[in-house]
């Protein structure tokens, strides 16, 4: 039997946008996603359903060309999308997207992480734990830069400073 595990891992974000801003702008996929996430790779669209995307993410790393497949569920009753990796060594790996309102142009988002991964790659105990931690930070700083480029691309400036 091939030895598997699975990294858990949440955070969450503050937007100073409305839910349906931020969910409008975060599931409007296109080409340049993976530029503004801090990556070098281009991502083709397809839409299947009107609420279902297929996102195949062409990337570069450590000098070779890698290919992820995602298939994107989307939610928008209820501002929130779920991501699952086909077809590579993260296949069956989900990720949940949430955006919750907090008010009129607040919403607060949520990220849950199920990473999975198997074989001489799969961690055990301490070292799966380290591992989920690490995978804590590495998205949330992805989504710390988003956050930054949503309040920029939707015109809400950064707060006053206080006087």
């Amino acid at each position: 039997m091939v030895a598997r595990s699975t990294a858990r891992y949440r955070f969450r974000k503050n937007f100073r946008v409305s839910a349906e801003e931020a969910y409008a702008w975060l599931t409007d996929f296109d080409a340049d996603d993976l530029k503004r996430m801090g990556s070098e790779g281009i991502r083709e669209v397809v839409q299947l359903t009107p609420d279902v995307y297929l996102l195949i993410d062409h990337l570069r790393r450590n000098g070779r060309k890698v290919q992820k497949a995602k298939l994107v569920h989307l939610y928008p009753k209820d501002h929130a999308w779920i991501c699952t990796y086909i077809g590579d060594p993260s296949n069956r790996s989900q990720f949940v997207y949430r955006i919750e309102p907090m008010g009129r142009r607040r919403s607060r988002f949520t990220f849950t992480g199920l990473q999975m991964e198997e074989g001489a790659r799969a961690p055990q105990g301490v070292r799966l734990a380290r591992y989920a931690r690490q995978l804590q930070i590495e998205d949330s700083a992805t989504w710390t830069r988003l956050t930054r480029q949503l309040h920029q691309a939707l015109g809400h400036p950064r707060r006053a400073p206080a006087r």
